[in-house]
């Protein structure tokens, strides 16, 4: 509480809390530290701000929301990113989770004093009770020396768990209910406290200025040649060299292939501290700044490498160096320090602002459910053996037939295939077109003994196809020895139901597991809490089996047909 100012009692620091997403705003507090809480009672309903004034700033953190709950995010006390209790809203408007709220005119005729709301892109909001992570890059006014505004406030982007909800939005003004009047450079965060019960944690920022690095006295050089490394290009004749006001390889080149080129400077530093360099080329680079190589590059392709360097106010011996060998050509070099956000020191090339232009290629599902095969992301590993399944209700996942496993699963649009369908389709990637949970990459039955960890291969399942229901969804089928198991999905009150039936000698010795995660919780009301991002509900008698580093769910099998609900 030491970065906020003194506020009132309905604000404080807790351990824990836990929301019944069923109860109208209810929630409750375990003591400790970590979660700074809002519960507003009659004599208690205060806001809370922050000590320090930001401009620029960078936001992320959890938020968690009770049922019917409503509370806001105000930039400087004037712009507020609004927080709802938005679950199932198909539509939703600027009131809704993750809205830029809009502005008030007392002075307009009725109907008309509300403006400028923005509403979200798509509504990315989890069900109350559960966490939810913001990351927000704020761009505070602008003003000239007499102080009159010269641009307007702007959010760069909001993303809600993981989803874009808005990308460079100006606000010409306060959003209705300010904390602040006016716009001013500087203005504290401000979290609402008078409206309804909210959570957070894991509170992280960045306050930003205006300054930045900067190049001078640029001059290149371009050579030509077949290298399989980066050479010393000073003992090299370059048959090219000029100056330049920015870092361009293909102004600098005018050969498409086996070309080098150097770019030499002064590196104009406004800000004593560490500096991070990010550099991605196609084929080979290296940083160096004074006399340190930051980062280097020296494998073919388009590789990515990053470097710090703690850097002294003032002016730096700057230099770049770049080789390509056949196919597409690129550079770029990002940087962020001391109050500089993510900034650009090379010119992309136009083939890559082309390519980013195309527009992408979703599926929509009809009628009927749509089943695409292709490959899935699961944390950082490629599934290849996958099929995506999208429904008319709303609610689709991706199951890997490899293991048996339901991997993910998300509400609103079905799936991004550009990377599967545009140019060679080398990815082969399908995307979700929400924010998605991800369920454990394991398979749902295995015969284990008690207190051994579940097993991270299915060998022991055979994969012998899937058939049509009657609903169209898949029923996929596998065979475990003597056994056979089918495994089907269903759509029931905005919930993902997973039926999973076993038959055959050796049933009785199976287990179900129905999650795997950092932690599981089972919580009053009977629902286990799947690591603060989605609830099983389950009328088996599910038990919870504990880890050094994780925690399993699990049921021993004891009838034909098991099933459990997944609610996010």
């Amino acid at each position: 509480m030491s970065v906020f100012a003194p506020t009132g009692s309905n604000w404080q620091m807790v351990g824990a809390v836990y929301a019944d997403f069923a109860k109208e705003g209810h929630i409750e507090m375990d003591e400790g530290q970590g979660v700074l809480v809002n519960s507003p009672q009659d004599d208690a309903r205060e806001n809370i701000h922050t000590k320090w004034e930001h401009g620029d700033l960078e936001l992320e953190l959890d938020v968690l929301m009770p049922k019917g709950s409503n509370s806001g995010i105000y930039f400087q006390g004037r712009y507020e990113v609004q927080l709802l209790d938005s679950w199932n809203i198909a539509v939703p408007a600027h009131k809704d989770m993750g809205g830029i709220y809009q502005q008030w005119d007392e002075t307009k005729p009725d109907g008309e004093k509300g403006f400028g709301g923005i509403p979200p892109r798509i509504n990315a909001a989890r069900s109350p009770g559960l966490w939810q992570h913001f990351h927000i890059f704020f761009r505070a006014p602008r003003f000239d020396d007499n102080g009159n505004k010269i641009r307007d406030a702007r959010f760069d982007y909001v993303y809600l768990n993981g989803v874009l909800l808005h990308e460079k939005i100006s606000v010409s003004g306060p959003t209705r209910a300010h904390q602040l009047d006016g716009e001013a450079a500087l203005g504290p965060l401000f979290f609402q406290g008078d409206h309804g019960s909210v959570a957070f944690r894991n509170i992280r920022y960045k306050t930003y200025g205006i300054d930045t690095l900067s190049l001078s006295n640029l001059q290149y050089r371009s050579y030509t040649g077949r290298w399989d490394h980066l050479p010393k290009f000073d003992s090299l004749k370059p048959f090219k060299e000029g100056t330049s006001d920015y870092i361009d390889i293909q102004n600098a080149s005018e050969t498409p292939n086996d070309f080098g080129v150097t770019f030499s400077g002064d590196l104009n530093i406004p800000t004593t501290g560490r500096y991070l360099f990010e550099l991605e080329a196609d084929d080979r680079a290296a940083l160096i700044i004074d006399t340190q190589m930051v980062a280097l590059d020296n494998e073919k392709g388009g590789n990515k490498v990053v470097g710090l360097a703690d850097l002294m106010a003032g002016k730096l011996p700057f230099k770049l160096r770049y080789q390509q060998e056949r196919g597409r050509s690129g550079l770029h070099l990002r940087y962020e320090g001391p109050e500089i956000s993510w900034r650009s020191l090379a010119k992309p090339p136009a083939e890559e602002t082309v390519r980013k232009q195309q527009d992408p290629i979703w599926i929509e599902v009809g009628e009927q459910p749509e089943m695409v095969r292709g490959f899935v992301m699961h944390a950082d590993e490629k599934l290849t053996h996958t099929i995506s399944v999208g429904t008319p209700q709303g609610i689709h996942f991706s199951y890997n037939l490899n293991q048996g496993a339901l991997v993910k699963a998300w509400k609103g649009g079905f799936a991004n295939v550009t990377n599967m369908w545009q140019g060679r389709g080398a990815s082969q990637l399908l995307l979700p077109l929400n924010a998605a949970i991800q369920a454990p990459n394991l398979s749902s039955i295995a015969v284990i003994d008690e207190g051994t960890n579940w097993p991270d291969s299915a060998k022991h399942l055979q994969y012998l196809g899937y058939d049509l229901g009657e609903d169209q969804m898949p029923i996929f089928r596998f065979r475990m020895d003597e056994m056979r198991m089918s495994d089907r999905m269903l759509i029931s009150e905005g919930k993902l139901k997973r039926q999973i039936s076993v038959e055959g000698e050796g049933s009785t010795d199976v287990q179900l597991l129905l999650a795997s995660a950092l932690a599981i919780i089972q919580q009053p009301n009977g629902l286990f809490n799947i690591n603060g991002q989605y609830f099983i509900d389950t009328e088996m008698d599910a038990f919870i089996q504990n880890f050094a580093d994780h925690s399993e769910l699990r049921v021993n099998f004891s009838s034909d047909l098991a099933s459990y609900e997944l609610i996010w």
